[in-house]
């Protein structure tokens, strides 16, 4: 091996280069989404000038495209008749939102928002509700009543 050459690198097979950083990849959509998600519920703990925007909020999930063009911001409205209107009021203000997200994080480029309402927290409620419900006659029943039997009505005329 001839070592007399320069030792500016020029030289150096491209195996030895040093990989190019990876963009995208599977776990950048969650990453950017759960980012997005935690900016944004602090901006909305701010409230939104719309008259529109009424009730308790909560941010559930951000799901992200893969190219990360687009976000799907999926919200909770309580009491639930504030919901609709509330979901205009965010939609209306999805640009307002994404300036400040552009300003509030370090992504070049921040997804279209698209706001849902989501009733996932309804729904659990429901169920514990029923859960509750279901459980509450067994838990009344500690002392078991004798069944009623047809047999005892055919002794008597």
């Amino acid at each position: 091996m001839d070592r007399s050459g320069p030792r500016d690198g020029a030289d150096r097979p491209a195996s030895f280069s040093l990989p190019a950083p990876r963009r995208g990849g599977p776990s950048r959509p969650l990453q950017v989404g759960s980012l997005l998600m935690r900016t944004l519920q602090e901006l909305l703990a701010r409230g939104l000038n719309d008259p529109r925007y009424r009730g308790l909020v909560s941010i559930l999930e951000v799901r992200v495209s893969p190219d990360l063009a687009d976000a799907t911001v999926f919200v909770s409205v309580l009491p639930d008749e504030q919901g609709p209107l509330t979901l205009a009021a965010l939609e209306h203000a999805a640009g307002h939102l994404a300036s400040k997200l552009r300003s509030a994080t370090a992504l070049r480029r921040v997804p279209r928002l698209q706001f849902r309402l989501d009733d996932r927290l309804k729904r659990a409620a429901a169920l514990e509700d029923a859960i509750r419900a279901g459980l509450a006659p067994a838990a009344s029943e500690d002392s078991v009543p004798e069944p009623e039997s047809d047999l005892a009505g055919e002794d008597t005329p």
